[in-house]
C-alpha cells in the first residue's frame, strides 16, 4: 500500500502531526517543587530560582507549540527529544520533520533586550520597570548551540542510512513576546538564524517554497526518522542532590544564633573533620569577595572589557554559596556557559582553594 501511495504521490501527512507531543505537566518541574516543600536550608532560594526559570521555559515552548499546531504545513512534529551521540547528548525542544527538510527548533525565553554583535556575541540589557538598565551580562549563544544540535542529528541520521542530503536546518525561536532581539550588527548567518515565535508559521512556509524543487520525501520515509527518534530519545534524571550541594542538614528546620568563627568551625569539624591548617586559612564573607572584585577588576583591564562581563555582584554571592570544588559546576550558576567557564573557571577555583569560607 506505502508503494502505491508513493508511486501515485497520496499522502497521508497533509497537517502537523505531533509523534511526541507537547505536555504542560512537567516531570522536572514536578521534581523541583516537591524538593523545594522538603528543604529547609537558605538553598532553597537555588531551587526557587531554578523553578521559576523552568516555568518560563515550559510557557515559551507552549508558544511554539501552538505555532505549530496552527500551521498547514504537512509535516511531523516532535517536542522534547534528547540524542546521545559519543559523548554528547543533543536536547533538541522540537524536530519538524518536513517533506523537504528537517529542522531543528531551539527555544529561548530570555527576558530584558537582547543584542547580537558582530562576533555573534549575544548581550542581555536588564531593564528596571521605568526602562533604565541596571544589569548587562553575556549570555552563551543559542546559535552555536544548535549548530552542534544539527550537526549531530546529521551524522547519526546518515549514519543510520535514514538520510543522505537531506538539508537540516537550524532555527532559534525567542519565545518570549517582551523580549527584543537587536540584530543590526550580526553576520548574514546569525540574522537568518533567530526568529519570534510569532514569525514561525512563516519560516516554515518560506523554508519549504525556497526547496520548492528539491525531492520531496515520501511519508513512509518521514515516518522512520520520527521513530528513529523516539525510540532512540534519552531521559535524563538529574541529580539535584548533587546538583544544589544538598545533604541531612538541608532538610532540618533549625534556627540558628549567630555563632563566633571559632564556634562555627568548631561545628563544622564534626561534620567534615576539618584539620588544623584549614582553621589558619579561614577568611570571612567579606574577604573573599573583596578576592573577587580585585580579580574580576584585574581581568577587566587586562582584557578591556567592562567588569560584569566577567561576572557581576550577585554571581559573586552564588559562587561563594555554591563552593565549587571543580570548575565544571560553575555550569550551575546562571551566566556561567562554558566558554566563561574555560576562560574565568580555574582562577576562581584557586581563588576559592585554600580556605575554608565562613560567613559573618
Amino acid at each position: 500500500m506505502g508503494i502505491f501511495k508513493n508511486l501515485f504521490g497520496i499522502r497521508d501527512i497533509k497537517s502537523p502531526e505531533f509523534y511526541k507531543d507537547f505536555k504542560e505537566e512537567n516531570k522536572d518541574l514536578s521534581d523541583l517543587l516537591d524538593l523545594k516543600d522538603k528543604v529547609k536550608s537558605n538553598k532553597i532560594k537555588y531551587i526557587e530560582r531554578d523553578i521559576e526559570f523552568l516555568k518560563d521555559i515550559i510557557e515559551g515552548e507552549k508558544n511554539v507549540y501552538s505555532k505549530l499546531k496552527n500551521s498547514s504545513a504537512p509535516m511531523i512534529c516532535l517536542h522534547d527529544i534528547k540524542i546521545k551521540y559519543g559523548d554528547y547528548i543533543a536536547q533538541l525542544d522540537f524536530i519538524l520533520i518536513t517533506t523537504k527538510f528537517i529542522m531543528i527548533l531551539e527555544t529561548k525565553t530570555l527576558n530584558g533586550d537582547i543584542s547580537i554583535n558582530e562576533e555573534g556575541d549575544f548581550v542581555r540589557y536588564i531593564k528596571s520597570k521605568d526602562g533604565k538598565i541596571i544589569d548587562i551580562e553575556d549570555v552563551d549563544s543559542p546559535i552555536a548551540q544548535n549548530d552542534r544540535n544539527v550537526r549531530v542529528v546529521r551524522e547519526v541520521l546518515i549514519e543510520e542510512k535514514l538520510i543522505k542530503t537531506l538539508p537540516i536546518l537550524s532555527a532559534v525561536i525567542i519565545a518570549n513576546e517582551k523580549t527584543t532581539v537587536n540584530r543590526s550588527k550580526a553576520k548574514k548567518k546569525i540574522k537568518y538564524e533567530i526568529f519570534a515565535y510569532d514569525e514561525l508559521t512563516e519560516l516554515i512556509n518560506r523554508k519549504l517554497s525556497c526547496y520548492s524543487k528539491d525531492k520531496k520525501m515520501f511519508d513512509d520515509q518521514m515516518k522512520k526518522i520520527a521513530e528513529y527518534f523516539i525510540s532512540n530519545n534519552k531521559e535524563i534524571q538529574y541529580d539535584y542532590y548533587k546538583k544544589y550541594d544538598l545533604n541531612e542538614l538541608d532538610f532540618i528546620e533549625e534556627k540558628l544564633e549567630e555563632k563566633s568563627i571559632i564556634e562555627h568551625v568548631k561545628e563544622v569539624e564534626e561534620i567534615e573533620s576539618i584539620d588544623s591548617e584549614a582553621l589558619n586559612k579561614v577568611k570571612s564573607y567579606e574577604e573573599l569577595i573583596v578576592d573577587f572584585e580585585k580579580y574580576r577588576e584585574n581581568k577587566s583591564k587586562e582584557e578591556n572589557i567592562r567588569p560584569y562581563f566577567i561576572y557581576n555582584d550577585d554571581m559573586i554571592n552564588e559562587i561563594i554559596e555554591l563552593n565549587p570544588s571543580d570548575k565544571k559546576e560553575l555550569i550551575q550558576i546562571k551566566g556561567f556557559g562554558p566558554t566563561k567557564i574555560d576562560k574565568y573557571g580555574q582562577d576562581i577555583i584557586d581563588i576559592l582553594r585554600g580556605y575554608t569560607i565562613f560567613k559573618k
